[in-house]
């Protein structure tokens, strides 16, 4: 996850997307860890996906 971290610390537009991706599961239930996780993997997978091009 350092990867990911470090992605987003210097693609800002990445950044806002993934804010937004957890600000909008926030506002839309905040229950379950397990839940969170599934409702942000699409984004996580595209970035791990774009450092291995």
């Amino acid at each position: 996850m350092l990867f990911f971290r470090d992605y987003l610390k210097s693609h800002e537009q990445a950044r806002k997307q993934y804010e937004e991706i957890k600000s909008t599961y926030v506002k839309k239930t905040a229950t379950c860890i397990k839940q969170y996780t599934e409702f942000k993997e699409a984004f996580v997978k595209s970035i791990f996906k774009m450092s291995h091009h």
